[in-house]
């Protein structure tokens, strides 16, 4: 039996995915908080740990570069290069270990930040209303494989959309950036579709990426221009957010910091502290402003699976 196609209000859905988090923030923020709290954490430990660690990697980081020069020239051993910065071989060995712990956190507590947010957008689903809620069970699970394959597929179409754009260009001259746009537009396009995914996992369990293209058929352009809307908020709020966050640096910076003779990297030592908090926080809050995104995935999946006489929004 085919699947029946819903059409999706563009419109409606766009203001429906911010209204539904604004309507009900304390849910969203109780369905989060313990698992951001835990991002947090490990963001400030992991670089309260390396900050001796990457103070002296941009101590040494000139010195370091004219010696990798000297390397290359024949000038100097690669022995006596590694006698000399074998200390800083072990700080960046901490910091690219913790790097990898981070990426392995960021994407554990995405999966499990995509189950509670899709399902309540979706289904209502608040986790009987519990704070503590920390779960990774066979839904994260697959969650984490979706994120896995999406990015997977994101990567590999990025790839080749470039190598196509670069020859057209190279081949077609300005007709070729014509091309090059088309190509990255149904590759965004492809992209949103296949995001459906997410849901499609948090509500109804299973990796089937042709369930997700069947349901979704006829209302490409409409999901397409939704994610358009969201994301062109989401950019405005993420520049405010930068905006904020330099404003706060610059007026933490020392008097005469940029005076002709001020030691920039004492300056950049003291200020390191501030930094490392802010940056976490910003990290924090950056993941924390993709719920919007899994309200919209959410909305427009309890569309694309309702029976026609249902009505979301």
């Amino acid at each position: 039996m085919a699947d029946t196609i819903h059409t999706i209000p563009i419109w409606k859905t766009s203001l429906a995915s911010i209204a539904v988090i604004v309507a009900h923030f304390g849910t969203w923020f109780r369905l989060s908080a313990l698992v951001l709290g835990i991002i947090l954490a490990i963001l400030l430990g992991s670089a309260l740990l390396t900050m001796d660690a990457m103070q002296a990697l941009f101590e040494q980081f000139p010195e370091m570069t004219k010696a990798l020069e000297q390397v290359a020239n024949g000038q100097t051993s690669e022995e006596e290069f590694l006698s000399r910065y074998g200390a800083t071989q072990d700080s960046m060995n901490l910091v690219g270990a913790l790097n990898m712990l981070g990426l392995l956190v960021w994407l554990g507590s995405g999966a499990m930040l995509l189950v509670r947010w899709c399902r309540f957008a979706a289904l209502g689903d608040d986790a009987v209303g519990r704070w503590m809620v920390l779960r990774f069970g066979s839904l994260e699970l697959e969650m984490l494989g979706a994120l896995i394959i999406w990015g997977l597929i994101f990567f590999v179409g990025f790839i080749a959309v470039f190598i196509v754009a670069t020859l057209a260009v190279a081949v077609a001259g300005p007709i070729g950036y014509a091309v090059m746009l088309v190509l990255y537009v149904a590759l965004f396009v492809v992209i949103t579709r296949l995001a459906l995914l997410f849901p499609q996992v948090a509500c109804n369990g299973g990796l089937d990426l042709f369930a997700v293209w069947r349901r979704t058929r006829g209302n490409t352009w409409r999901i397409f221009c939704v994610a358009l809307n969201i994301g062109f908020l989401s950019f405005v709020v993420l520049l405010i957010g930068m905006a904020l966050v330099g404003f706060v640096l610059y007026a933490a910076m020392p008097e005469g910091v940029f005076k002709r003779d001020a030691d920039i990297e004492q300056a950049i030592a003291d200020m390191l502290p501030l930094w490392i908090i802010l940056s976490s926080l910003f990290n924090v809050l950056f993941v924390a402003g993709h719920v919007v995104f899994a309200a919209m995935l959410g909305l427009i999946h309890a569309q694309v699976v309702a029976r026609p006489e249902d009505h979301f929004i």
